[in-house]
């Protein structure tokens, strides 16, 4: 028997016998208060500038525990190099049903 992907076992974790852990578990998550700084990410967002990044973007960023280089923000914001490959990119795209939007070749893997 093969091992359930990692996007499967995320469902299951949702929908099956661990649904009310799941539903508390994300209560917290996002309970006032900032105990976890991720659940600031999607107010962060700079929804303004949908196909480059923004200062706000890098700081959305680091409330996921992801450090991006001074350098690496520098070149992100304000590329122009960026908006074209940003562009290209739905911005409904899911990942989670189109994994092959990270494919060595796409757009994404470019940036």
């Amino acid at each position: 028997m093969t091992e359930p992907q990692p996007c499967e076992r995320i469902a299951a974790y949702f929908t099956g016998v661990e649904a009310d852990r799941a539903a508390r578990a994300l209560r917290s998550y996002f309970a006032p208060g900032l105990h976890f700084t991720g659940s600031a990410f999607d107010g962060l967002f700079d929804h303004g500038n949908p196909n480059g990044f923004t200062a706000v973007d890098m700081l959305a960023v680091t409330t996921l525990s992801v450090e991006v280089p001074p350098r690496a923000a520098l070149r992100l914001i304000g590329s122009p190099d960026v908006e074209p490959l940003l562009g290209s990119i739905p911005t409904a795209a899911d990942l989670w049903t189109h994994p092959e939007m990270l494919h060595n070749d796409s757009h994404a893997s470019q940036l």
